[in-house]
């Protein structure tokens, strides 16, 4: 999708008559969100409800009591609760999370 400006601008130039390239536009439109709709239905899939009671779902992982889930740093993990997500880790309490590195508050 990022040259969708540029493919729309070029739909709208060339020669087509106006309702056939705006017919065109609003398809490359629906199919661009179908295509993101997928694309988050099946990234959303994982466990599901297949965790242990207490556990919670975390990706493809189910992360126990005591533990949160992180998203940051490209794979989801578990990190203890009341830590702050920080790339493929976690902050301490008291630490803040800058530019992926935990530092003194």
């Amino acid at each position: 999708m990022p040259n969708l400006f540029d493919d729309v601008a070029r739909v709208l130039a060339s020669p087509l008559p106006r309702r056939q390239a705006f017919r065109l536009i609003g398809w490359v439109l629906a199919g661009g969100a179908l295509g993101a709709l997928a694309t988050r239905q099946a990234s959303g899939q994982g466990k599901k409800d297949g965790c242990k009671p207490g556990h919670t779902v975390c990706g493809d992982k189910c992360c126990p009591p005591g533990k949160q889930c992180c998203t940051t740093g490209g794979a989801d993990h578990c990190e203890p609760q009341g830590h702050t997500c920080c790339g493929p880790k976690s902050c301490p309490p008291g630490k803040d999370c800058v530019n992926g590195k935990c530092k003194a508050s």
